[in-house]
């Protein structure tokens, strides 16, 4: 579980200053289609966002088959252009797998709320 907390902290963090480290740190973080997919999320020019979670509990183990599922509370903040924005909460669900350099991110999806 704490490596699912950092991966998806880690995911939910670009600064436009520090990009190629960023997205690198993304690369790291990350495994088959998400890896691929991910650098097409990076925030608009100028949008800096920080990701915290903020709780985050298994909802699945199969350590044999060395993948997982966490679900995560996340606080998100984000600066545009020197101003910070209001800070956006979402849950996010997110699959890990075992690789041979330990646990990374393989899908990520934000979870809607009910009711909205």
């Amino acid at each position: 579980m704490t490596a699912g907390r950092t991966l998806i902290a880690t995911v939910t963090t670009f600064d436009p200053q520090h990009r190629d480290q960023d997205l690198a740190h993304w690369q790291a973080a990350t495994t088959g289609a998400l890896q691929t997919s991910l650098p097409s999320n990076v925030p608009p020019d100028g949008s800096a966002t920080t990701g915290h979670v903020l709780d985050a509990g298994l909802s699945d183990l199969d350590t044999e088959a060395g993948t997982a599922k966490l679900l995560a509370s996340v606080e998100i903040t984000v600066t545009e252009n020197g101003t910070a924005q209001p800070v956006r909460r979402t849950r996010l669900a997110a699959t890990m797998a075992r690789t041979a350099s330990g646990w990374k991110l393989s899908s990520l999806e934000q979870l809607g709320v009910a009711g909205s």
